[in-house]
């Protein structure tokens, strides 16, 4: 560490008031000083200082020490712990449990370094479980895998050679991608095969009119394309446009109450980071400025005195921005229900879009049916396994701040074909089938 910004020789100086003296000048630990100015820009806003310990759900400034120590909660061993690099950044990657021993329904398995709650694990286990599993991590503890529902796994959930994607609450493994639900929804479906003429038009249909509906949204949201070079103020004449910036520019508004209630704009960033910037004291989502990302694009509205922007950055749509759906459902549009919104399917009316496209059972042995779960590691890509068709479903996650990155995908790919090009700081992590 820079010896300007070490705590054992070092203080920082700031004043409490606009004049300097006894009282209002104050010499602070470096580090306090820069966990204040965090907790103030809401990165550590559930950071709380003191010499007694907060609610667990808490980061501790522990002033117990000079200097303190940020500290927070470890459900594993379940005592307050240094928050190190390793604990910050690296919750959202995936961790392997290397097994060593144990038996089919009792794993033991090495401790990963840095071995901690909220993160995932993959496990390859060496024999197929038979009851109830548990699995010990040498050196921490004894460790029960459930469902989600906090149900004990069923029989075959592990099978050997098959990977398997965990979550550790910190008192329990939860499987990511349990193989009885998969084969319950594919039996169901399998039980509507004889409605399902004509799936390969229908799905045809279904496509085209997603696409007809995204275009129309498109087209009532915005108005013409005007492409600008340059830096430029947005004026009243510019409502419902679609400005497209080719650079890192700024867009400059025109006073609220001139602009009106109503008034609103898509603004695309193709080609470099965009900076919209309200006149005078004005504010856009409540700050002075707002950037649009390269690649990126928002929608701003003017309500007469203040602005608002709302927008999909690359990666940051979560499983919790979607609508909340009914178990055994998927989002999408019945075959026959004409041009409209996303519904919930059900396995039924999903069948018969995809019937002619998927019909084996899944199974663990190769061949026609097999079932592979896999992940990526951070950064990397993903091909389908060699030989036949395959049916991948996936998701990602960004690594540094543990958020899904874009919903689930699916596709239908030959052996051997690409799925998923690699993307900086993204895990992903899915189910291959194959079909055929």
């Amino acid at each position: 560490m820079a010896t300007e910004f070490d705590d054992g020789e070092h203080w920082g100086f700031f004043l409490t008031g606009q004049k300097l003296t006894s009282e209002t000048g104050k010499y602070v630990r470096m580090s306090s000083l820069v966990l204040a100015a965090l907790r103030s820009a809401g990165v550590f806003s559930t950071m709380e200082d003191g010499t007694a310990a907060p609610a667990t759900d808490k980061l501790w400034l522990d002033k117990n020490t000079d200097p303190p120590t940020l500290k927070e909660w470890d459900a594993t061993g379940a005592s307050w712990v240094p928050l190190t690099y390793g604990r910050l950044f690296g919750r959202a990657a995936i961790d392997k449990l290397t097994v060593t021993g144990g038996t089919e329904n009792a794993v033991v398995t090495s401790a990963p370094s840095g071995f901690q709650a909220s993160r995932l694990y993959l496990i390859t286990p060496i024999a197929t479980n038979t009851a109830a599993t548990t699995i010990q991590v040498s050196g921490v503890g004894t460790f029960g895998v459930k469902y989600g529902s906090g149900a004990d796994i069923d029989a075959g959930e592990f099978t050997a050679a098959r990977q398997a994607v965990l979550y550790f609450t910190g008192t329990r493994f939860e499987v990511v991608f349990p193989v009885g639900d998969l084969n319950a929804a594919v039996t169901e479906a399998q039980g509507y095969a004889s409605a399902a003429s004509g799936s390969a038009t229908a799905a045809n249909t279904f496509a085209g009119a997603a696409a007809q509906s995204a275009a129309e949204a498109e087209q009532a949201a915005v108005g013409e394309l005007v492409t600008r070079s340059a830096n430029y103020t947005a004026v009243a004449g510019d409502i419902n446009t679609h400005i497209r910036f080719t650079g890192a520019y700024t867009l400059a508004l025109t006073a609220a109450a001139t602009l009106g209630a109503n008034w609103k704009c898509f603004v695309q960033a193709d080609g470099g980071d965009v900076v919209i910037d309200p006149n005078g004291s004005e504010t856009i989502n409540g700050s002075s400025t707002l950037t649009v990302p390269n690649g990126t694009y928002v929608i701003l509205w003017c309500n007469g005195t203040t602005f608002y922007a709302a927008g999909i950055a690359n990666g940051s749509l979560t499983n919790a921005k979607l609508a909340n759906m009914a178990q055994g459902t998927v989002k999408g549009r019945a075959s026959g229900a004409g041009t409209g919104s996303p519904t919930d399917l059900s396995a039924s009316e999903l069948f018969t879009i995809i019937s002619s496209l998927v019909t084996p059972k899944p199974q663990t042995t190769s061949g026609v049916g097999q079932v592979v779960a896999w992940a990526t590691p951070t950064s990397g890509g993903y091909s389908a396994p060699s030989s036949g068709s395959w049916l991948v479903i996936w998701s990602g996650y960004v690594a540094s701040n543990a958020t899904w990155a874009a919903g689930i995908n699916a596709t239908i790919v030959a052996g051997g074909a690409v799925v998923q090009g690699g993307q900086s700081g993204v895990v992903f992590t899915g189910i291959s089938w194959r079909i055929a």
